[in-house]
């Protein structure tokens, strides 16, 4: 796999929200899986959001704003820049406006309409952005989306928005939740699901060849027809797939009426 940082110009599937007060971190703290005090203002570090169920309302990065006299994010008037699917902005802004009422920090959405993005997604997981100067591009959508799946990295949308756990879409290995940071929406779950080794469904990446498209959730089955899983993130020839059971590299899996590989080594 080439490993090769990428730079992908005029990305409009992506929205910044801008968390703006005192204490934006120390707030972000209490919602998020990563720890926010590692957060700083040179890069993007991956986070995400649960509901109280544990299941994961939208993820993506974040880093901390730089305050205009120097101070970081969280101590006076900085805070913190979080990006996510752009169908996922306004929900992700609803979702935590209750909490919201009882701190000093506001969100908002970022109006921008495309970005430019440098990933090394594939060693570190490492994400760089910047509001565009170049036009949104769909083939850079496109590009961005299987940079992702080829490095097993999901970014959840509107339609795979809070139907899984953490385990389920490989943020535990991707170094999305920490274990030590305490407490935070969702983590009793995710925390109690991962110690007891409950989670049986996991992140499992497919090829095919051919101009076939996957559609989100759509089904996957076996040589049976017996549904394994559901797709949910797809590339071109590629996807991301929650699978309900065990995949070998030569289970035999179909996406519909195509035939596809597990990208399993």
């Amino acid at each position: 796999m080439n490993t090769d940082p990428a730079r992908i110009l005029g990305v409009d599937n992506l929205a910044l929200v801008h968390f703006e007060g005192a204490a934006a971190a120390q707030f972000l703290q209490g919602y998020l899986t990563c720890d926010t005090t590692a957060l700083d203002t040179r890069r993007w570090s991956p986070g995400a959001f649960c509901d109280i169920k544990g299941r994961v309302i939208a993820n993506g990065w974040l880093k901390l704003i730089e305050a205009p006299d120097g101070d970081l994010g969280g101590t006076r008037d900085g805070g913190v820049d979080c990006i996510v699917h752009v169908s996922l902005g306004e929900t992700l802004i609803r979702f935590l406006t209750i909490y919201l009422r009882f701190a000093k920090v506001r969100a908002k959405l970022d109006a921008a309409p495309a970005f430019d993005v440098e990933c090394g997604i594939a060693d570190t997981g490492s994400f760089d952005i910047r509001i565009s100067a170049s036009p949104p591009s769909a083939a850079a959508t496109t590009a961005l989306v299987n940079a992702l799946t080829a490095s097993d990295r999901v970014l959840l949308t509107a339609e795979t928005s809070g139907r899984f756990l953490p385990q389920a879409l490989g943020l535990i290995e991707a170094g999305v939740v920490s274990f030590d940071k305490g407490c935070y929406l969702g983590q009793e779950v995710v925390a109690r699901a991962q110690h007891r080794g409950q989670v049986k469904k996991n992140l499992v990446r497919v090829r095919w060849q051919g101009s076939s498209k996957a559609q989100l959730l759509e089904t996957v089955t076996d040589s049976n027809r017996q549904k394994i899983g559901a797709v949910v993130q797809a590339g071109t020839q590629c996807a991301l797939v929650i699978a309900d059971r065990t995949i070998e590299h030569d289970t035999p899996c179909q996406i519909g009426e195509t035939k596809v590989t597990p990208d399993i080594t």
